[in-house]
């Protein structure tokens, strides 16, 4: 969900349909009316993440399309967040094995897509939101992305290859480099963690996901004040981002002086329920125990 000059939109799926809701006040929803050209297909539409385009230019949602074949990644956009369109695929969005677009950020330097592309972590970039650039991030998958220090995007998500190690990839803006992944001790380890989603507020980067340092399957959150170059584990407390049940984080947000994380809690699909986190957005040497 983002919000725009026009109100909240949220993107998400209906069955196998891709799928808008829009709303004024965060109160009142309408759902978009379903166009089979534009939400559907011959295979599953996913629509993962939405953002507001520069310049008041509209929306742009990201996510995947089923085909008679493979996934391929997918882009969206929209001028008033209420009529959509789906962009045409120039080569970019599709290839051998399964693509996907699982978050998406809009700035002054154009759009920055990341996901999966086979087995390799990989991102899309873009200045006019209809002709996109891929990139190979290394095996792995990326799941989240936003602006980090002034000029740079930090990625998120899980690298590839025996257990599973979050992984965070920095672009600068302003050098002809390619992404760099950041080496951070606190995102491996003998145990398993995985990052799902990034955030950035008053200079700190804060990131969510779960890891097996409680002893199962439990929330977990990182934090960043240098742009994600270096990262801090918040400390492990069993009653916050553990207990009897599994425990993820998703998605995350900042708003007035605080994080706030969703996720889900339950042993199994069918007793999941919702949950939520929130933390201040702590400051100077704080914030290594955000």
């Amino acid at each position: 969900m983002v919000a725009g000059p026009a109100g909240l939109v949220a993107v998400g799926t209906d069955g196998g349909s891709a799928a808008v809701w829009t709303s004024d006040d965060g109160e009142v929803w309408q759902r978009r009316d379903h166009d089979e050209a534009v939400f559907g297909g011959p295979g599953d539409q996913r629509m993962e993440a939405v953002a507001v385009l520069p310049d008041g230019a509209g929306w742009l949602a990201v996510g995947s399309s089923a085909g008679p074949g493979d996934l391929d990644a997918a882009v969206w956009r929209s001028v008033d967040g209420q009529a959509w369109n789906r962009v045409p695929d120039d080569g970019a969005l599709g290839g051998p094995g399964d693509q996907g677009m699982r978050d998406v950020v809009a700035g002054p330097a154009g759009l920055v897509a990341v996901g999966t592309d086979g087995g390799s972590a990989a991102a899309w970039t873009s200045t006019d939101a209809t002709t996109w650039t891929p990139a190979d991030l290394g095996a792995g998958q990326a799941s989240g992305v936003t602006a980090g220090a002034p000029g740079m995007l930090a990625a998120v998500g899980a690298a590839g290859g025996e257990g599973a190690d979050g992984a965070v990839w920095r672009l600068d803006l302003g050098s002809a480099g390619g992404w760099e992944g950041a080496e951070a001790t606190e995102l491996g380890g003998p145990l398993d963690q995985e990052l799902a989603a990034v955030t950035e507020s008053e200079g700190l980067l804060v990131a969510v996901g779960r890891s097996t340092l409680g002893g199962g399957d439990d929330a977990a959150a990182w934090a960043s004040s240098d742009g994600g170059a270096t990262w801090v584990r918040s400390p492990h407390l069993e009653e916050v981002f553990g207990g009897d049940q599994a425990q993820r984080m998703l998605d995350v947000a900042t708003s007035e002086g605080l994080v706030v994380a969703v996720g889900w809690s339950g042993s199994t699909p069918e007793s999941r329920d919702a949950a939520v986190w929130i933390t201040d957005l702590a400051g100077g040497g704080a914030r290594s125990n955000l």
